[in-house]
């Protein structure tokens, strides 16, 4: 191709952005979604490629199903899997979930929208729990007691709100994840 010179990356968000994409905006959050786009031959192959954009790409977290990536989400904490759930009710339903980081909210989300399988990072002992109760297998490279706070000073503060529900279902952790967000949101800085 005389003068073409495409990266994977500039290949991928194309194939992205051009299969109908939607993006979900605000507060750090997201999406990239292309539902029903073949990347890739296997889900083996769509897995390799969840990793290497979560490891050199800078993404948080990626669905796949089956040989494609359904959808690519980039941002901090819970938010962009949650606007995932919001937008496409049915964008995890038989997925597997790439993560950078699994703590309680993201698995409880994994688990309300019917996630296969989560494949982290970095899972928290709460999350491999609540996973292992509900039947959604976890891989993860290295599992702590819980995710720590932005300032490593201590427990996430929306993991702890849902770690005090103790064996709560998907739906009422979800539910808390909101309205710990909701709050945080709103405390005034000291």
């Amino acid at each position: 191709m005389s003068g073409i010179n495409l990266s994977r990356r500039t290949l991928l968000k194309s194939a992205l952005l051009g299969a109908g994409a939607v993006a979900v905006g605000g507060t750090g959050a997201a999406v990239a979604s292309a539902v029903g786009r073949r990347l890739f031959g296997s889900e083996d192959a769509a897995v390799a490629e969840a990793w290497r954009l979560i490891e050199e790409e800078g993404a948080s977290r990626v669905i796949v199903r089956g040989g494609e990536i359904a959808a690519v989400a980039k941002g901090r904490g819970v938010r962009p899997i949650l606007a995932l759930l919001e937008t496409d009710g049915a964008a995890l339903e038989g997925a597997i979930v790439v993560d950078s980081v699994v703590g309680l909210p993201a698995a409880a989300v994994a688990v309300k929208g019917k996630a296969a399988k989560v494949l982290a990072r970095t899972a928290s002992e709460p999350a491999r729990d609540f996973l292992t109760r509900s039947g959604v297998p976890l891989e993860a490279k290295v599992v702590v007691p819980n995710i720590l706070n932005r300032d490593l000073t201590g427990v996430c503060p929306l993991e702890a709100s849902l770690v005090a529900l103790n064996g709560a279902g998907p739906d009422a952790l979800v539910a808390q994840a909101y309205a710990t967000l909701n709050t945080l949101r709103h405390r005034p800085v000291a």
